[in-house]
């Protein structure tokens, strides 16, 4: 099995904090690998990029949410409890409840009471 392949920035943490979600994407390309190593905090961190990545990283029969992000992430960046760290039946029944309000007409409903909310809050603000 060929090495994984390692970003050789000493660390990843001020880079990923730059570039937000497009790091995985330009690492990978650069790279020319959708596995990959690199260290965030120092500590090293194994990243998937493309469809099978995807797969592999949602099969959660090999993956453990709980426990997986630091409290301190949880609580500055998703939330404590958030879908992205429950596992099982919680984990599932939290993501359908989100993806039921994905589709198109929703997506419209939700833009529209957000734009509104927006302007109102402009309007306050320019006062």
């Amino acid at each position: 099995m060929p090495a994984i392949p390692r970003d050789s920035s000493f660390d990843s943490t001020l880079d990923l904090l730059r570039e937000g979600f497009p790091f995985l994407l330009n690492r990978s390309e650069r790279l020319d690998s959708d596995i990959f190593q690199i260290r965030l905090l120092g500590m090293p961190v194994i990243c998937l990029h493309g469809p099978e990545g995807a797969e592999l990283f949602y099969n959660s029969s090999r993956f453990v949410r709980l426990g997986a992000v630091p409290r301190r992430v949880q609580t500055t960046l998703m939330g404590q409890d958030a879908v992205q760290t429950l596992d099982g039946t919680n984990h599932r029944c939290r993501k359908d409840m989100f993806m039921a309000v994905m589709t198109p007409g929703s997506r419209h409903r939700l833009l529209t009471l957000l734009a509104r909310e927006w302007e109102t809050a402009a309007r306050r603000w320019e006062q």
